[in-house]
């Protein structure tokens, strides 16, 4: 049995603006940066046996900041990027839905097979979390994990060990420096900590 810690990037300027990143390579604000070191000490007693992050600076920046003082290196991969959005990164979804208002309702009237201009669609990016996951799986049949990713990226993650239909990963919400845990071992995982930001605001892990 391992347990997977799943974890989303702090925030960056662009989040806070609500403004798409996909690809581009934004690094975290001051508030994310307290935020990767709050989760850092919520998590400073539980042992990792791995550290896994996102290849974009955003998330590799949450991932040595949540270990910093472990000896322990974090592996990157391009497996765990956000979805790509090609010529929406930088803009905000109001703002293409008024410049694009024909794509725009493409895009609400079918997420998950969608396609922006330039980008990727979610089941590309659930594939690449698919391909992680397994291989992670053959890696680390137990132990403890820390998982560091994007909204997409986790979303699809939590699906497909579940073993839900990519379609739900939108039903989940995936806050700044949230942590998530799953249980894998047992067919399907199981979720036993969803979206939870207590260390942010000073609450302790009950």
């Amino acid at each position: 049995m391992s347990r997977w810690l799943l974890v989303r990037h702090g925030q960056t300027d662009w989040n806070a603006r609500g403004l798409l990143q996909g690809h581009t390579d934004v690094p975290l604000n001051n508030v994310g940066r307290d935020q990767a070191r709050r989760l850092g000490q919520r998590l400073a007693a539980v042992g990792l046996d791995a550290a896994y992050s996102s290849d974009l600076l955003r998330c590799s920046q949450t991932s040595e900041l949540v270990v910093a003082g472990r000896d322990l290196d974090v592996s990157h991969t391009e497996h765990l990027r956000e979805q790509a959005y090609g010529r929406w990164e930088g803009k905000s979804f109001s703002s293409i839905r008024d410049a694009d208002p024909d794509l725009y309702a493409a895009m609400v009237e079918d997420y998950t097979s969608f396609t922006p201009p330039r980008g990727e669609d979610f089941r590309a990016v659930e594939a690449r979390s698919a391909a992680f996951a397994d291989d992670v799986l053959q890696r680390h049949p137990s132990g403890n994990l820390l998982i560091v990713g994007h909204g997409a990226a986790l979303r699809t993650l939590i699906t497909h060990m579940t073993r839900l239909p990519v379609e739900a990963g939108w039903r989940f919400k995936v806050d700044s420096c949230s942590l998530t845990a799953l249980d894998v071992g047992v067919k399907p995982a199981v979720v036993m900590v969803l979206n939870d930001t207590s260390h942010l605001d000073g609450r302790l892990w009950a």
